[in-house]
């Protein structure tokens, strides 16, 4: 019974871009659908390569930080793992538990310019880099105007 759920939800979610495969043929959303598809073989794609470096980058620097964590059972950053999803959930905004966690090391500088350094590079600098790549597919797309057809 868990496997047939399981299943079911796999096929669900890959239902949506199976069903824009067909609609590439119409012209109302066609080239919408061929900006989506390229927007994420391409773009996104390149994107997640890069974004990762700079995850596991800031990540491991951050889990030698909180190596001198007053209290070792309540560390935040018990494992390189754990460092790396940390990391992951600052670019999405959590940057409070880990803001306030820092001051319990001994490295609080360090700690903080690093901080600062990742918030412009990663959540400033790249997002910003992806929309301009994403901005500039759409406009080679938009040049075409019978790409849809093909």
């Amino acid at each position: 019974m868990e496997v047939e759920d399981t299943l079911a939800l796999v096929i669900m979610l890959f239902n949506g871009p199976y069903f824009l495969f067909f609609c590439r043929g119409f012209k109302l959303v066609g080239p919408m659908v061929i900006m989506i598809y390229r927007m994420l073989a391409q773009d996104l794609l390149r994107f997640s390569i890069i974004y990762s470096i700079f995850i596991v980058g800031f990540s491991q620097a951050y889990y030698i930080i909180f190596q001198s964590y007053n209290d070792p059972e309540e560390n935040p950053l018990n494992t390189s793992v754990e460092s790396v999803l940390r990391m992951f959930l600052m670019t999405l905004g959590e940057i409070g538990s880990l803001w306030d966690a820092i001051h319990e090391t001994d490295h609080v500088i360090i700690g903080k310019i690093h901080f600062f350094i990742f918030i412009s590079l990663v959540v400033v600098l790249l997002l910003n880099l992806l929309i301009a790549m994403m901005g500039d597919t759409y406009a080679k797309i938009a040049e075409i105007k019978n790409e849809w057809m093909r």
